[in-house]
C-alpha cells in the first residue's frame, strides 16, 4: 500500500496549486489491501468552484480537471495532512473490528479522508452479507464518531 503522505509528496508543486486539498479517496478489496493501491487527491478551487483530482500510483494521473462540485450546504474545507494523527492503517483496523463485532466479513472498502468540522476518516465496508457498514473516525484522536449499517437490499427499486 502506498503511504498517504508519500503519495501526496509525488504530486508536483503545480499540481498542488490548482486549489486546496479537500479530500483523499481510496477503494480496494479488504482481503488484498496489502497490494499497491493508489490514492486520489482532490483539490478545490474556491474562485472557480471546481475540483481537480489526481490519482497517485506508480505514476501521477489526472483523473478530472475542474469538475463541477455537487452543491451542498456544507462548506468545503481544507485538509492539512500534518494535522493527521491517526494513520490510514490504524483507522482501517478500527473499522475492521467494528465489522467483525457485527459478525460479518468485509469485501470492499472505500476510504475517504475529509474535513467535516474536524478531520475524519470516513470508511465504508461492503460486507459479504450485502450490508454497507459506515464508520467515521476522528483522524486526530481515533475516537469513533459514528458506526452505521445499511442493507444494500434496502436500495432496491420499488
Amino acid at each position: 500500500m502506498l503511504d498517504l503522505v508519500e503519495s501526496f509528496s509525488k504530486l508536483s508543486k503545480e499540481q498542488k496549486e490548482v486549489g486546496f486539498l479537500c479530500s483523499v479517496f481510496m477503494m480496494a478489496k479488504v482481503k488484498v489491501m496489502e497490494e499497491k493501491k493508489g490514492w486520489q487527491f482532490d483539490f478545490y478551487n474556491e474562485k472557480k468552484k471546481r475540483i481537480t483530482s489526481y490519482l497517485v500510483e506508480n505514476e501521477v494521473k489526472l483523473v478530472e480537471q475542474e469538475a463541477e462540485v455537487f452543491e451542498s450546504e456544507n462548506e468545503i474545507k481544507e485538509i492539512k495532512l500534518d494535522e493527521l494523527d491517526i494513520s490510514f492503517e490504524e483507522a482501517v483496523k478500527v473499522a475492521k473490528e467494528k465489522v467483525q463485532e457485527r459478525h460479518e466479513g468485509g469485501e470492499d472498502i472505500i476510504v475517504v479522508l475529509q474535513n467535516i468540522d474536524t478531520l475524519i476518516w470516513n470508511i465504508t465496508i461492503v460486507t459479504s452479507s450485502f450490508n454497507m457498514v459506515n464508520i467515521r473516525i476522528n483522524a486526530k484522536n481515533g475516537k469513533v464518531i459514528s458506526d452505521n449499517a445499511t442493507s444494500l437490499l434496502s436500495f432496491k427499486n420499488e
